[in-house]
């Protein structure tokens, strides 16, 4: 997944690992229209030939000329407002995300006139239309599941119903790049402005807006660890999991902090985490990590979301140089010491890389 724009230390919550289901979202539609370009727009959309495929993403799928990765989200914005939106879990999410895609689901998240969409497909797959009221206008959704043994994907295309009629973008087009979507190979990550140490058996998985980088033992994007998941969970009466072993190194912009505030400074970002409670601090310790000081905290909590108890392993580092970073493992309890000792290795041998 695309590194993304940063969040104060205050918006770094665990509950934001993902973005939210685009569906339940209407301001995605004023996101889109807030990054149209100015200048000429495509008045022919013809179906594009060549496959598009976001860095750290394995969908790939042949988008209208006048599509371009978005800056503010995961995904592609048109010059017309039009938004094409991607979110990537675990494929053992793939039935829940699917399932949430029904009309009464939708309808009870603003869209209206939801109906299924034959694309043509004969893979495992659910699609369907609908409209959505923004403050943009009427938006038409046309949203997309589909899923293999590695990873379900949702696409959502919002195209505004004033740009439909003026013919700026082709429905047309948009259901055709929808039609030949897939999951293909994924694109290497971009680099990243750190690394681990490297004696650590975590693997990196993706990156989440307002969240971090994701690191799990398989490298794979666990479906608790997203928003979207749960939101389909609870809607369907399933119990929400805590993930397995996973980390998230978080990049956060602020004032140089003094020695003596870097304590408290940790301590506040582990409290603020609104994933969990009953959180308990069991060990401080101060460290030097390649030369930056650090400040380490074993805690004890219980995971809101199906009251699982978890063990929480984090590392803050200070760089001095208006940034510290975050690196946050989190454990079931029955496995606190066997992935603590990995935690603690990526921790120890991290390194600032730019």
């Amino acid at each position: 997944m695309a590194c993304q724009r940063k969040s104060p230390p205050n918006k770094m919550k665990i509950t934001g690992l993902c973005v939210a289901m685009i569906f339940a979202l209407g301001s995605s539609a004023a996101q889109a229209l807030a990054e149209t370009r100015n200048g000429a727009t495509d008045k022919a959309q013809r179906p594009a030939t060549t496959k598009q495929q976001l860095p750290d993403s394995r969908v790939r799928l042949p988008l209208p000329s006048g599509f371009e990765p978005a800056r503010n989200f995961r995904g592609f914005i048109h010059t017309s407002g039009a938004s094409i939106v991607i979110i990537e879990v675990a494929g053992s999410a793939y039935d829940r995300m699917a399932n949430s895609l029904t009309a009464r689901l939708l309808s009870s998240r603003g869209v209206r006139d939801a109906k299924p969409l034959d694309l043509g497909r004969s893979d495992r797959h659910v699609a369907i239309a609908g409209r959505q009221a923004t403050t943009g206008g009427w938006f038409q959704k046309l949203m997309l599941a589909l899923g293999d043994a590695r990873s379900t994907a949702l696409i959502t295309a919002n195209l505004p119903e004033v740009a439909l009629r003026s013919g700026l973008i082709s429905r047309t087009a948009v259901v055709d790049a929808l039609r030949r979507a897939e999951l293909g190979p994924p694109t290497p990550p971009r680099s990243l402005p750190f690394r681990l140490g490297r004696g650590s058996n975590l693997k990196y998985a993706g990156s989440i807006k307002g969240t971090g980088y994701i690191f799990t033992e398989t490298g794979i994007m666990p479906p608790a660890a997203d928003a979207d998941a749960n939101r389909a969970n609870r809607a369907n009466g399933a119990r929400e999991t805590t993930p397995a072993g996973m980390m998230i190194v978080s990049e956060i912009v602020r004032a140089a902090v003094p020695e003596r505030q870097r304590e408290p400074v940790a301590t506040g970002l582990l409290m603020q985490l609104s994933a969990f409670t009953d959180t308990l601090v069991q060990r401080r310790e101060r460290v030097l990590i390649n030369g930056l000081a650090a400040v380490q905290l074993e805690a004890g909590a219980v995971a809101r979301a199906g009251g699982q108890s978890v063990a929480l392993h984090q590392t803050t580092v200070f760089t001095g140089r208006g940034r510290l970073y975050r690196l946050l493992g989190i454990a079931p309890a029955d496995r606190r010491r066997e992935l603590f000792a990995d935690f603690d290795e990526a921790a120890r041998g991290f390194r600032v890389t730019r």
